[in-house]
């Protein structure tokens, strides 16, 4: 009878702790700052969908007159996060290197893109002097824009020094040279 009362007592604690944890609050963190597109390593190709390519020399995806949509795949970029704020701040201090896909129409110039990245997460706030690296974020992202700016969602997970770790980062830009951006992050080991 005191082996059954004791299964008994052992099971409803056990259950009691995992309705417990399945109901708690998860622990985020956010951040905040400005993000700027530091260099373009690699043009990629592209498309003139409805004209044809033409050379120019300040324009790598230079197209005739009549193109209607400007295909272009395989762009890499670095871009870099400042003037980062908020409790998750030390979590975005980095350089992002990017490969960018685009879709762009030049008769309205709305477009969509998407793409990969790998955020190298640095000890130290930008300009990254002497700094090292903590973790990496890696992901996928996507964009539109309906000509109210340009919104990109992304979508984080961590890697080395943030191992169990999620991000959703939103990116704005307005018609500015940086973008503006919040970031979301949960997961195990959060400080």
């Amino acid at each position: 009878m005191l082996h059954r009362i004791s299964v008994v007592f052992l099971f409803v604690s056990v259950f009691g702790l995992l309705l417990v944890a399945a109901n708690a609050e998860p622990k985020h963190l956010v951040a905040n700052g400005k993000v700027f597109e530091e260099a373009i390593v690699g043009f990629g190709e592209y498309d003139c969908a409805g004209g044809q390519k033409v050379f120019d020399p300040d324009d790598p995806w230079a197209c005739s007159p009549g193109t209607n949509v400007l295909h272009v795949r395989g762009v890499h970029t670095v871009w870099v996060y400042k003037d980062v704020e908020g409790p998750g701040a030390y979590l975005f201090q980095g350089k992002s290197k990017s490969v960018e896909n685009w879709n762009l129409n030049l008769r309205t110039g709305m477009f969509t893109a998407w793409g990969t990245h790998e955020t190298l997460v640095y000890n130290k706030p930008y300009p990254f002097d002497d700094a090292e690296v903590i973790g990496t974020w890696e992901g996928t992202w996507n964009a539109t824009s309906l000509g109210l700016g340009i919104t990109l969602n992304i979508i984080d997970r961590g890697a080395g020094g943030l191992e169990g770790l999620e991000a959703k980062e939103e990116w704005y830009n307005p018609g500015a040279a940086d973008w503006l951006f919040t970031a979301r992050v949960q997961g195990v080991g959060l400080k």
